[in-house]
């Protein structure tokens, strides 16, 4: 939910590219020096004015990504462009589900090599929506956020697969200087894709049967909140519901909860777990997907998925001990920022990609 946590591709990577260290690795020795040219199609595509009417493409209409649209295409035309034109460069796209369209699939061998893709969605998410993973084959390499997901892609596909972590800004997202700031019984759930509406209002109910002053602040975007589910929630006046929040309204959400409560139907990583953890933040959530793999033991609790009563006893068991808690978020705070440092994820990814372009 906010801009300084998941996938380090705008103000970060433009830092590590102007550093020594990376210049030395992107920039060929000898001279003339010829830059190596790192594209991000989501900023080519968000160019300003209006996007041109394209021809009608003759490639195969069932490659690329289902979710691909005339603005993705605009952008890989413009991306493919630069890559033909500079063959030291490279094209990242960072949100592959949308941007690999039909003209990334389609692209000669030489250029396709030098395409990194970046996928977020777990296996059942392309298990029923992805046309063609033979597509995928002959790229320069593609980005897994966790070890389920990597192993996946190492089964549909022959191009190389990299795992990379989430990253967090943990110098924005940290613990209250004051503990104390910590309300006593406050829920907050953040989010909307891929969460489990029903489990959260279902165990809701459980909860307040048991601790009927428990608050529950609800992070949920407007478009979101049309499900039956949400629609129950919203009857009961202890839920507060937030959207449209600055970065540092969001921080003070986690800062001033008790548990971050996030009921999941899926997942690889998860924002709302990396910002919580950098809060020094207790998690009770769903043993789903990538979960184990981003919430280290004794920081939280993963709950059966769809079972509404357990996710109600983890949260009163945790909210009846707050020295648990404390321990639980000091873990949490640790774990962050051992393993999940913002800059550290962009570097892992430029060195990942510089070191298969000097391969080739």
């Amino acid at each position: 939910m906010g801009s300084k946590s998941g996938f380090p591709l705008s103000d970060v990577m433009r830092s590590i590219l102007k550093s020594d260290h990376v210049d030395e690795i992107l920039v060929p020795p000898a001279p003339p020096p010829t830059p190596l040219h790192l594209r991000i199609v989501r900023k080519l595509g968000a160019a300003s004015g209006l996007i041109p009417t394209l021809e009608r493409s003759n490639l195969p209409a069932n490659s690329g990504s289902p979710w691909s649209t005339d603005r993705h295409r605009h952008a890989a035309n413009k991306a493919l462009a630069l890559l033909e034109r500079h063959h030291d460069s490279f094209c990242l796209l960072p949100a592959a589900e949308d941007e690999f369209c039909s003209d990334f699939a389609c692209a000669p061998s030489d250029v396709k090599r030098r395409i990194f893709i970046c996928f977020h969605q777990p296996p059942g998410w392309f298990r029923l929506n992805w046309r063609r993973f033979e597509d995928l084959d002959s790229l320069g390499g593609i980005v897994c956020l966790g070890d389920e997901q990597a192993a996946y892609f190492r089964s549909v596909c022959e191009s190389p697969v990299h795992l990379i972590k989430h990253g967090v800004r943990h110098d924005f997202f940290q613990p209250p200087e004051d503990l104390s700031l910590r309300k006593d019984n406050q829920l907050l759930f953040v989010g909307q894709w891929l969460r489990d509406f029903e489990t959260l209002t279902s165990a809701m109910a459980h909860v307040w049967n048991r601790q009927a002053d428990v608050q529950l602040d609800c992070v949920v975007p407007r478009f979101a909140r049309k499900s039956e589910a949400l629609r129950r929630l919203a009857m009961d006046q202890r839920v507060t519901w937030h959207a449209e929040l600055s970065d540092e309204n969001l921080r003070g959400l986690y800062q001033t909860a008790d548990l971050l409560f996030l009921p999941l139907l899926d997942a690889v990583a998860n924002n709302a777990v990396l910002e919580a953890l950098a809060c020094g933040l207790p998690i009770v959530s769903t043993h789903v997907g990538g979960m184990a793999e981003y919430l280290p033991r004794g920081a939280g609790q993963l709950c059966k998925p769809s079972d509404a009563l357990s996710h109600a006893e983890a949260v009163c068991s945790w909210l009846d001990d707050l020295d648990r808690r404390e321990y639980a978020g000091a873990i949490a705070r640790n774990f962050a920022l051992d393993n999940f440092d913002w800059v550290k994820t962009g570097c892992q990814l430029v060195d990942w990609i510089s070191k298969s372009n000097a391969c080739d």
